[in-house]
């Protein structure tokens, strides 16, 4: 309905005639397009593919927020964090791309957040924010251990890739502010949409499946 509401209108306000930002019909088609995307990865499991669907589409607005903003709203971390335990309590876990107890959700969550928790603490917060940190939470509580530090080393990579990119195209310098909140997203919804796991890539599988 947005869409359409969008090029029935012209790409503006209907009572002031201002132009909307193309951006906002973009997210909502994003948005659609994940939906689609869960079902196709996950539609065998309902309960998997509701939650990854949910998650999915909360990370793209907590990731297109920080990167416009350089913000992570905490009511979308808090609705992400209510989610999921509701998800946990009535049993709809899949340890395919899921953390498996309680205490891997502990041990992703102490991995994840205390890792950027440290970074900000050095850094007295100029290289994250704590909204990085909260969000590090979430994703580890809900992903575990391994694949908290898959998504985690996903992240960077993703960053590095990026980065190396704007450098080269002179659209970015050595001191440019990167979103690592939309980062992260990025990162998780890649990794519940293809499974992509860097550990398997490089061998490192078994060495984190022993931990």
């Amino acid at each position: 309905v947005p869409l359409v509401s969008f090029l029935v209108l012209g790409g503006r306000c209907r009572s002031c005639r201002s132009p909307i930002s193309l951006q906002y019909p973009l997210v909502e088609l994003s948005g659609g397009f994940l939906f689609l995307f869960s079902f196709l990865a996950w539609g065998t499991n309902q309960s998997l593919w509701i939650y990854v669907a949910f998650l999915t589409v909360l990370l793209l607005a907590i990731g297109f927020i920080d990167f416009r903003k350089f913000i992570i709203a905490d009511e979308l971390l808090l609705a992400g964090l209510a989610g999921t335990i509701l998800f946990f309590i009535f049993g709809f876990t899949d340890c395919r791309v899921l953390s498996c107890s309680v205490s891997e959700s502990v041990a992703g969550a102490s991995f994840f957040a205390g890792i950027f928790l440290a970074i900000h603490i050095f850094s007295r917060g100029r290289w994250l924010g704590l909204g990085d940190v909260k969000l590090a939470v979430l994703l580890g509580l809900a992903f575990g251990f391994e694949k908290s530090a898959n998504i985690f080393m996903l992240t960077f990579l993703l960053g590095f890739i990026i980065a190396i990119i704007l450098l080269g195209l002179g659209r970015a310098g050595l001191k440019t502010e990167v979103p690592l909140g939309a980062l992260m997203s990025l990162a998780v919804i890649i990794f519940l949409l293809t499974g992509f796991d860097l550990f398997e890539l490089t061998g490192l599988k078994s060495v984190f499946g022993s931990l």
